[in-house]
């Protein structure tokens, strides 16, 4: 999971749309070829982990890449429930941006 501020997002919509259409680019392509995502991972990385070992985590059917936040709801509430954060939130809007993969959020 990554973040932003409202400010930065509001005072920089080119960089924030450009890095929101980065990651959608590097979901497909980690989706739809998984080797070349390791292979990419591994040599932007300098990584030593095993190919296999990635193309595994890469691969596993419970590990996804993608823009849509999923199961966050209940963390949220809990956060909340000790006192780690303020506010209850009503929703997963109340802690996301507006964007369009948001709106199925949870």
């Amino acid at each position: 999971m990554l973040y932003a501020t409202e400010k930065f997002r509001k005072d920089n919509p080119k960089t924030y749309k450009a890095f929101i259409d980065g990651l959608n680019e590097a979901a497909r392509l980690i989706a739809g070829n998984p080797e070349q995502a390791a292979d990419i991972f591994i040599r932007t990385n300098n990584s030593k982990v095993d190919r296999n070992l990635i193309l595994s985590i890469i691969k596993n059917p419970e590990v996804q890449f993608k823009l849509t936040p999923e199961n966050t709801y209940g963390l949220a509430e809990f956060l909340h429930r000790v006192g780690a954060i303020k506010n209850k939130p009503a929703s997963v809007k109340d802690y996301f941006f507006d964007d369009a993969h948001v709106a199925t959020g949870s």
